[in-house]
C-alpha cells in the first residue's frame, strides 16, 4: 500500500489526555468532522479492535474498522469502499512538554478505481491533512 500522507503535530498534553480525545467516540467529532455514529463494540465510549466507526465524508456514508487499538499509543483504522482501501495509523509518543502525534495514511486501489487514485489521494490529503491540528485543539482544550 503506498503511503499518501504523513503528518505530525506536537500537542501540549500528555499522551493519556490526547488518547482520551483520539479514541473516545464521544470526542471524535471535535477533530474528525463527519463522525456521526459508533457501533456498540466499545466500552464507555472508547474504541477497541473490531469496533466500527460510521461517519459521513465527501458527501457519502462511510465506515471504518478499528484494526489496532493500543492505549495510549496506537490507533489504526481501515476504511474500504468498493475497490479502494485506506488505512489510517495514529500514533502518540511522549515528547518534551507533551505528545508527538503522527498520522500515516496508506491506500490501495484495484480495478478501474486505480485510474482515479491520484484524485482520491488528493482529496484525502486535503480533507485529512488537518486532523492532527484539530486533535491538538481538542486535547489542549480538554
Amino acid at each position: 500500500m503506498p503511503r499518501i500522507l504523513t503528518t505530525k503535530q506536537r500537542i501540549a498534553k500528555p499522551p493519556l489526555i490526547v488518547w482520551g480525545q483520539l479514541a473516545d467516540t464521544r470526542a471524535m467529532a471535535k477533530w474528525m468532522p463527519g463522525v456521526r455514529a459508533i457501533d456498540t463494540a466499545y466500552e464507555s465510549g472508547h474504541l477497541r479492535e473490531g469496533s466500527i466507526v460510521l461517519f459521513r465524508a465527501r458527501g457519502a456514508e462511510r465506515q471504518s474498522e478499528v484494526l489496532n487499538c493500543e492505549a495510549p499509543s496506537l490507533l489504526t483504522l481501515r476504511a474500504s469502499q468498493g475497490d479502494f482501501t485506506a488505512t489510517y495509523r495514529y500514533s502518540l509518543e511522549p515528547a518534551e512538554n507533551g505528545t508527538l502525534a503522527t498520522l500515516q495514511v496508506d491506500c490501495s486501489a484495484t480495478g478501474m478505481v486505480r485510474l482515479m487514485l491520484p484524485l482520491i489521494m488528493m482529496a484525502i490529503w486535503m480533507a485529512d491533512g488537518r486532523q492532527l491540528r484539530r486533535l491538538r485543539r481538542a486535547a489542549e482544550s480538554a
